[in-house]
């Protein structure tokens, strides 16, 4: 775990958790509007990383989304691997925090929605 003072947050770019309902909406909408991006390698990993640094848990779970479902149709590169293991930690830590479930159910929960 890391602590940080209160003070400090917005210094080293914080944003809070969100909240019960937001997560509970995230979950809920996970898998919805999934477009088919057939663009080159390079391109989507750059699109994907600069949605990861946004930091917005709907941005994280759209690059989530759109990992599993690629990974079902075409499966993952070394690089998207990696994208997929790093999206994934950010987007079930921060809901298994919100919610109080083990990480492993919150990911079993976005899995059922794809």
């Amino acid at each position: 775990m890391l602590m940080i003072p209160v003070e400090n947050t917005s210094a080293v770019q914080l944003r809070p958790i969100i909240s019960v309902s937001q997560a509970n909406s995230v979950i809920e909408n996970f898998g919805k509007n999934i477009e088919e991006c057939d663009i080159p390698w390079n391109k989507r990993y750059k699109i994907n990383i600069d949605l990861l640094k946004t930091g917005d848990i709907e941005k994280v779970a759209s690059v989530l989304c759109e990992l599993i479902t690629r990974e079902k149709q075409h499966g993952l590169s070394t690089s998207d691997r990696k994208m997929f293991i790093l999206t994934k930690n950010i987007f079930c830590s921060e809901l298994s925090t919100v919610l109080d479930i083990p990480l492993a159910d919150v990911f079993e929960q976005v899995l059922s929605k794809v």
